[in-house]
């Protein structure tokens, strides 16, 4: 099984998920050289050798989604691909378009494709693709209606660079996933005698929280309890709201995805 984004805050939790089943041989990819000896780098992902049976199990590639053909080797490896890779910003470092479509944007959508393209060449091996993208990707944040309630057929209409980038670049990665899996049967159906090429799945959890592995990266789940619990009194805060999923939850969902029968071309909310 191929995690792109493997020592991301999900992806981290698919791994360790991944591992503990004992069946499973994981390459994960992280934009880091695996082999670095400085601290600096080997915080990163150092976590994920950690794991029970990591050293049988869990090998480890330094990959860029903005790179053409940067997964071709490892994917060439796996019969499963997940991919989690994917920038993810809540603070104000981006403020404007330009920085949005940079930071955002990009590489969402065309590190999406440029994983899915990796995949195409070696369809013959890879038999399913689970996409990690978001209730965003139904729902703008600012759009959503309480009491409504969303389906999987929904699909946001009003976030942009502008207003919710977040959201908008998740909208647009998916897409582009749904995108390539169509093209994948118009172009290879018929010499699959009808049959799909390759599956793809679609997962899109609401805010996910729980505990961080990384030792780098204590920061998000600061800032949520800063969100929810303002100041020491231990009052929420009255001008949100917004469900919430179990990182461990989303983790477990996204292995059961890989051989559930007859879910390709579904989106599921969590």
């Amino acid at each position: 099984v191929c995690v792109t984004g493997a020592n991301g805050f999900v992806g981290s939790h698919i791994v360790r998920e991944l591992l503990a089943m004992g069946q499973y041989k994981v390459c994960g990819t992280i934009r880091y050289d695996p082999h670095s000896s400085d601290p600096l780098i080997q915080c990163k992902f150092i976590h994920l050798m950690n794991f029970p049976n990591a050293k049988e199990n869990l090998e480890l590639f330094r990959a860029d989604v903005m790179e053409e053909g940067s997964f071709d080797s490892i994917i060439s490896k796996c019969n499963y691909v997940i991919h989690t890779a994917c920038p993810f910003y809540l603070t104000p470092t981006v403020n404007d378009t330009h920085n949005a479509e940079i930071k955002l944007l990009d590489p969402a959508v065309k590190g999406t494709r440029n994983v899915l393209n990796s995949v195409e060449k070696y369809r013959d091996r890879v038999k399913r693709v689970i996409v990690t993208s978001s209730t965003g990707a139904l729902i703008g944040f600012a759009d959503r209606v309480f009491g409504k309630v969303y389906y999987e057929t929904d699909w946001n209409e009003k976030s942009s660079l502008i207003s919710n980038p977040f959201a908008y670049s998740k909208t647009m990665a998916e897409k582009e996933a749904w995108k390539w899996y169509q093209e994948m049967i118009d172009k290879y159906s018929n010499e699959r005698n009808g049959n799909i090429p390759v599956e793809v799945v679609s997962l899109n959890p609401v805010l996910i929280i729980g505990p961080i592995l990384q030792v780098d990266r204590l920061i998000f789940n600061h800032m949520m309890k800063s969100k929810i619990i303002p100041g020491d009194d231990g009052k929420t805060t009255k001008a949100d709201g917004f469900s919430i999923v179990d990182v461990r939850d989303v983790a477990k969902a996204h292995v059961l995805a890989l051989t559930c029968p007859n879910v390709s071309g579904e989106r599921f909310v969590l």
